[in-house]
């Protein structure tokens, strides 16, 4: 027998046992059951912060891979559910005002490039190339905070 045709045998009888081989998997599986599920929580417990961290990655290098999709997929949800986000959002708010107030305190106290950009009301991205325009505002918001306290 050459190579093509123990190749094609194989294949044949592969082809020709394959349900053969699922009845009897799944009847082993069935037998078996209880052995199956303690060996998975063994191995799931004994590894569960290399698939967490496994996940992470996995997840992380799919959203950067897919970047265009996923803000298009979320600008298409949010355009056909705009109330159901609106009431979201005020519900989040009305629920979390203190850590709201609190995070848009530290924003606003750090006077990062961000708020600065934000008071500005001109994008980041465009105010990066002028460090001196954010640098004067800077100064002006720590003179102004200065002299109302």
């Amino acid at each position: 027998m050459d190579k093509d045709e123990r190749k094609a045998y194989y294949k044949a009888w592969y082809e020709a046992n394959k349900d053969k081989r699922k009845a009897s998997s799944k009847a082993w599986r069935e037998a078996n059951k209880d052995k199956i599920k303690v060996t998975e929580k063994a191995w799931n417990d004994a590894n569960k912060d290399k698939m967490k961290a496994y996940k992470k990655a996995y997840h992380k290098a799919y959203r950067e891979a897919n970047k265009d999709k996923i803000k298009a997929y979320e600008k298409a949800y949010n355009e056909a559910n705009k109330d159901k986000a609106k009431a979201y959002k005020k519900a989040w708010n009305e629920a979390n005002k203190d850590k709201l107030k609190a995070h848009n305190k530290a924003y606003s106290d750090n006077l990062t490039d961000g708020y600065i950009a934000h008071i500005l009301r001109i994008p980041l991205s465009d105010l990066q190339g002028y460090p001196e325009l954010i640098e004067a505002k800077r100064s002006q918001l720590e003179l102004i905070r200065f002299i109302n306290n």
